[in-house]
């Protein structure tokens, strides 16, 4: 499980070096409205507002570990939704936190319910005919590039904070897309040996507790 991520950082490093052709995030989301997004802010959702049921409202806990995981359950009802329907999460888009723990990066799983996202995260919907969700993933963990850029952008903050405005402006590899598919396949298997890794090492626990 811990060289799987070792092999597709490599993985990665190795086609971006191969092509180095670049291109802004700005210019690979969506050209729908409100394809690249943060929020809602200040008085437009408050703490009072959640309920115990409802539709999820996701947070930096769901994007912190690199991967999209269920974290602390905060919903909203279906009438706040209403109002808030502009931050929805979609399956496939791209999620990157811009608040405390800032660059961590997340995709947005095939079966996510209907939810929708918090100011502290920055979500985009991309075009996947330009950039593939898995590649951009990648892209913004490991990218030396990206590093270097997102470094400058926060140079001088009392603390590290990014905004969407610097997750559009990023430049950040684009290489052809029969190169991204490929890499997409590759995560895809990658992520099915580690989930079967990960549960025989729960078995084989579970075994020797149960020997014990």
């Amino acid at each position: 499980v811990r060289l799987a991520d070792e092999f597709l950082r490599s993985a990665y490093l190795d086609l971006a070096k191969k092509h180095l052709d670049r291109a802004s995030v700005d210019s690979v989301v969506a050209t729908t409205p409100n394809a690249a997004r943060t929020g809602p802010f200040g008085s437009q959702l408050l703490v009072s507002e959640f309920t115990e049921t409802g539709i999820p409202v996701l947070g930096i806990d769901y994007v912190v570990s690199n991967s999209f995981t269920w974290g602390a359950r905060r919903f909203v009802s279906l009438e706040k939704y209403e109002e808030l329907e502009r931050y929805t999460v979609r399956p496939g888009d791209v999620m990157v936190t811009i608040m405390g723990t800032t660059g961590r990066v997340a995709v947005a799983p095939d079966d996510l319910p209907l939810c929708i996202s918090t100011k502290h995260l920055c979500t985009l919907s991309l075009d996947r005919d330009e950039m593939r969700p898995a590649y951009l993933w990648a892209c913004l963990r490991w990218d030396p590039d990206v590093r270097r850029q997102t470094q400058r952008e926060s140079k001088g903050a009392i603390m590290e904070g990014w905004n969407m405005g610097i997750v559009k402006s990023l430049q950040v590899s684009k290489p052809p897309m029969d190169v991204q598919l490929r890499f997409e396949v590759l995560l895809a298997q990658v992520e099915q040996l580690s989930r079967k890794a990960a549960t025989s090492a729960d078995e084989t626990d579970a075994l020797i507790a149960s020997l014990s």
